[in-house]
């Protein structure tokens, strides 16, 4: 008989439906499928997880909460920080505080990352992939055998200790800017945040209310921004974020503007169109904005 792995992870006894319930209670809707995805990964002792995903779809906000339930729940508390393009290995991992030479004297400033090892709490990048990688490939000696860190400033040894979870999102469209190693996302479960139809009704039905055809544009909106991104044309369609902004907009835009198809049409530049398509790409632009003519607004414009 062929032998079976076990697995005694740290989170091993994370009981699925009181996560899900706790993240129900925060106010997320159309989740549990996704929810079920990272708690089942916890549960097998993966404790790298990136969510990835369109700008706008909840990717920050589901890791937030994840982390308060595991705090809830095991006691341990998180830190965040979101990384941008002036991210270093300083930030993260720390080294002498430059103030300090200044004056003087040796002291460590410890990064996100080694002063949540000291305190004990998992820890939160956002936007992983939006500095170089050469700044922060340091980390791949933690993620990868012997797991461990090494502070060489001050001599410190951090090992990768097994109640530690380093989640990271990353937004579809950011790689554009800065491509992360393969060897590196590989130290990583991926799991991808999107959609589908029943979840975004979920999610948006209590926003719309009453008003199924407000909901049938929102449904829409969705499935044709992202036929756009499969040709090509932009790097992600909408996220729920997006949906959400463009629900609020419109109901303003109505009370405030006589015109139905000018209020629709201003809604949707602003809380969709334009967070999807870069405007100094004319051409770009150009055919987006024929497309919306030919394929949403012609339909919507009219009711």
């Amino acid at each position: 008989m062929g032998s079976m792995v076990s697995v005694n992870g740290y989170y091993r006894d994370l009981d699925i439906d009181s996560y899900i319930e706790f993240l129900n209670k925060q106010g997320l809707r159309g989740i549990d499928r996704i929810a079920v995805r990272i708690a089942l990964a916890l549960k097998a002792d993966f404790r790298n997880i990136i969510l990835y995903g369109a700008p706008a779809d909840g990717k920050s906000t589901i890791a937030t909460y994840t982390l308060d339930y595991i705090k809830q729940q095991y006691g341990i508390d998180w830190i965040s920080y979101n990384v941008d393009e002036a991210t270093t290995s300083y930030n993260l991992f720390g080294g002498f505080d430059p103030s300090a030479l200044v004056a003087g004297e040796r002291r460590i400033h410890y990064g996100v990352i080694t002063k949540a090892l000291k305190e004990k709490k998992n820890v939160l990048l956002d936007e992983l992939n939006r500095t170089d990688f050469k700044n922060i490939s340091k980390l791949m000696g933690f993620l990868s055998a012997p797991y461990r860190l090494v502070l060489e400033e001050s001599g410190e040894v951090f090992e990768y200790p097994k109640w530690f979870v380093l989640f990271a999102t990353m937004n579809i469209g950011d790689e554009g800017n800065f491509s992360l190693s393969r060897a590196f996302k590989r130290r990583f479960l991926i799991i991808k945040v999107k959609y589908t139809e029943l979840e975004l009704k979920e999610i948006l039905e209590p926003l719309c209310g009453k008003d199924n055809l407000l909901l049938e544009m929102c449904l829409e909106l969705y499935k044709f921004t992202w036929q756009l991104a499969e040709e090509k044309l932009v790097l992600f369609g909408c996220g729920v974020g997006h949906l959400i902004n463009f629900i609020k907009a419109l109901k303003v835009f109505q009370e405030e503007i006589s015109d139905y198809s000018i209020a629709l049409r201003e809604a949707v530049d602003m809380t969709v169109k334009m967070q999807l398509v870069d405007e100094n790409d004319i051409f770009t632009l150009q055919e987006v904005e024929k497309r919306f003519e030919q394929e949403f607004f012609r339909k919507y414009r009219a009711i």
